[in-house]
C-alpha cells in the first residue's frame, strides 16, 4: 500500500493560531532526514492547511525555506479542506487520503480553493 518512509516532529510551542516558520520547516527537516531524502525526491506535499491566512502563510514560508525552488514544481494540496481539522484524528485521515491517492495515482484537491492569497504562491492543486 505505502511506506512511512521518515517522520519528523516539532514542539516549538509557539502559539497555537500564530505558528512561526521555524516549527513546521524544522519538522519537514526532520522528516527529509529520516527518511533518507532530499528535498528534490518529494513530488507531493500535504499541507496542513487549515485555511487561516496565518498558518497557511507560515506554512508556504516553512515550505519555501525547507524545499527552496522545489518547492515551486511539487504538487501541493489539503485533505483538510473535505473532512475538517479532527484535531488528533486529523493526522490519520490525512494518512488514509495519502495512502489512496497513490494507490489512484492522483493529487487530491483542496475543496472549495477559490481565491489564492498572493503570500501563498505554491502550486495548489
Amino acid at each position: 500500500l505505502a511506506e512511512i518512509a521518515g517522520v519528523g516532529l516539532s514542539a516549538d510551542a509557539f502559539h497555537i493560531a500564530a505558528p512561526s516558520v521555524e516549527g513546521p520547516a524544522s519538522a519537514m527537516r526532520a522528516c527529509l532526514a529520516d527518511a533518507g531524502l532530499n528535498a528534490e525526491d518529494v513530488d507531493y506535499l500535504n499541507a496542513h492547511g487549515t485555511g487561516t491566512k496565518s498558518n497557511d502563510q507560515t506554512e508556504t514560508a516553512a515550505i519555501k525555506r525547507v524545499f527552496g525552488n522545489h518547492a515551486y514544481s511539487m504538487s501541493i494540496s489539503s485533505t483538510k479542506s473535505t473532512h475538517a481539522h479532527c484535531l488528533g484524528a486529523a493526522s490519520a485521515l490525512e494518512m488514509i487520503a495519502c495512502v489512496m491517492a497513490i494507490q489512484e495515482d492522483v493529487v487530491p484537491p483542496t475543496a472549495n480553493y477559490r481565491e489564492p492569497d498572493p503570500a501563498c504562491d505554491l502550486d495548489i492543486t
